[in-house]
């Protein structure tokens, strides 16, 4: 207590500020975390359901586990005691029941994807069916998810199990190529049983290609806990150890590094199964005879490769495709060999007048902030047990992202060997984007009455704004999936 201020330390950690007035106001909160472990995940959950860019790309579901029926007395046969605990060495003084074999799956109630599983309470419950609308319902089904104890394996694995191979369900179509169907097992415990239920994981992959990954989530799992996911992760993704097709778990030991893990784990799985044949084309007409073509290339696992074709028109009106050609350019080509970029961002505290390039690491503890606006945090990606090596912490990794957006190879996509190189494409994909360009002034000021717009730009002396402009260089402007808007010296 001071004479102005009251603190309290509470068991997040956490300590709070309060004003030392008559009604103890709240001020502040230094330290621990904002929100529940619990409440964190419904948040990163919820965030991936309004992320358009997944949920456009696959069909989702929800549902909750822990262990038990739902009955009242923890120790009946299917409470969650005794469901949570093996029947090794019971009764005991501690613990007086277990119960290896707890079902959980009793069929579906409704009309899939409406409906919910049969056995649907506090203790386990598929809340939402998977389906194209799922992502729209599954918010509502988060936030009245409650905590119950128990972490019985069983209870994810035979949900899972039972409502892929229900027939009656028709969820995986054995005919289609190029369906995949995953399971996403957030746990924040040590469970049991994974001696019955990795088995059925292994299962659920190898006779009905469902495959299963796990995040390892809180920061609480220690030792042997951790490699129960470890083999768990194995069982859900591949039949031998050490193959390509092997994941290891996620570790997310916060709900920002839940929803950055889960957003990167659903891009993969939605870009497994996408493939373009050839580039995308964006092409407009500029006023001078010229072409600009946007384009992109699609790569999988990787940048999307984009640019911008610049292509002169005949005097037949066809089109000049030799970019050998005077006044033909490639804009990936040109951004490639500029021995200077100038990326700009919102920077308060970065003076910029004259410079106009701020997006670098030197200002890495102004920029770090604005990568967790969005409700992500930048990962450890190269450590010191990484394939790459690098260091511990996340400094050199907020340096590498920087580094990235200005075209550096920091994720290795060229090998370890090229992290410090240039990528072989820097610009990113074009799609969805109109191409812009901005040159001299030319809109019209002649006008017959005053409601009129160029009535207004002879009032406001646009005519000697156009002549002051009339050697304005022309720019094309348009925007790009790396996060940029991209202008070009036309």
């Amino acid at each position: 207590v001071t004479s102005s201020k009251v603190y309290a330390g509470v068991r997040n950690p956490t300590l709070l500020q309060f004003a030392n007035d008559a009604s103890i106001t709240w001020e502040n909160q230094m330290g621990g975390g904002a929100v529940t472990r619990l409440q964190g995940a419904k948040e990163a959950i919820k965030a991936i359901m309004n992320d358009s860019s997944l949920t456009s790309g696959a069909n989702f579901g929800y549902g909750h586990w822990n262990s038990g029926r739902g009955w009242k007395n923890k120790w009946h046969q299917f409470g969650q005691h005794t469901c949570h605990f093996t029947t090794k060495g019971v009764p005991n003084n501690r613990i007086k029941n277990g119960n290896d074999n707890c079902p959980y799956w009793d069929g579906w109630n409704g009309s899939h994807p409406e409906g919910t599983s049969t056995l649907c309470n506090k203790d386990s419950c598929i809340n939402v069916g998977v389906s194209a609308n799922g992502f729209t319902q599954i918010p509502d089904a988060v936030d009245a998810t409650r905590m119950a104890w128990g972490t019985d394996s069983n209870a994810f694995a035979r949900m899972a199990y039972g409502y892929y191979t229900d027939e009656s369900l028709d969820i995986i179509d054995e005919d289609s190529t190029c369906q995949l169907n995953y399971v996403i097992v957030i746990s924040d415990g040590a469970w049991t049983h994974s001696d019955i239920s990795e088995p059925l994981i292994d299962s659920l992959r190898t006779d009905h290609k469902v495959k299963t990954l796990v995040v390892a989530y809180g920061g609480g799992i220690k030792g042997s806990s951790l490699d129960r996911y470890e083999r768990m992760a194995r069982a859900g993704s591949c039949s031998n150890e050490g193959s390509a097709d092997c994941k290891p778990y996620i570790k997310a030991d916060t709900p920002q590094e839940l929803k950055t893990h889960l957003q990167s784990a659903i891009q993969q799985i939605i870009a497994d199964k996408l493939s373009f044949t050839a580039p995308s084309i964006t092409a407009t007409i500029q006023e001078g005879g010229s072409l600009y073509q946007a384009q992109f290339n699609y790569i999988q696992y990787g940048e999307w490769n984009g640019t911008i074709l610049r292509k002169t028109l005949n005097a037949d009106g066809s089109v000049n495709h030799d970019l050998n050609a005077p006044g033909n350019w490639d804009a990936a080509k040109m951004i490639k060999a500029q021995g200077l970029r100038r990326i700009w961002t919102v920077l308060p505290d970065v003076s910029y007048i004259g410079e106009w390039d701020n997006f670098k690491t030197d200002n890495n503890t102004y920029i770090n902030p604005l990568f967790k606006l969005t409700g992500n945090t930048v990962l450890d990606y190269h450590n010191e047990s990484s394939s790459c090596g690098g260091e511990n912490g996340i400094d050199d990794d907020i340096d590498g992202l920087i580094n990235f957006v200005r075209g550096k190879d920091y994720f290795a996509y060229g090998g370890c060997d090229n992290i410090d190189n240039p990528r072989d494409h820097i610009l990113g994909d074009i799609y969805n984007s109109q191409l812009v360009e901005v040159g001299p002034p030319s809109a019209n000021y002649s006008f017959t009455n005053p409601n009129e717009e160029a009535f207004w730009r002879v009032k406001n002396n646009y005519q000697s704004f156009t002549r002051t402009h009339e050697n304005r260089t022309k720019i094309i402007y348009a925007g790009a999936n790396d996060g940029m808007l991209h202008a070009f010296n036309a």
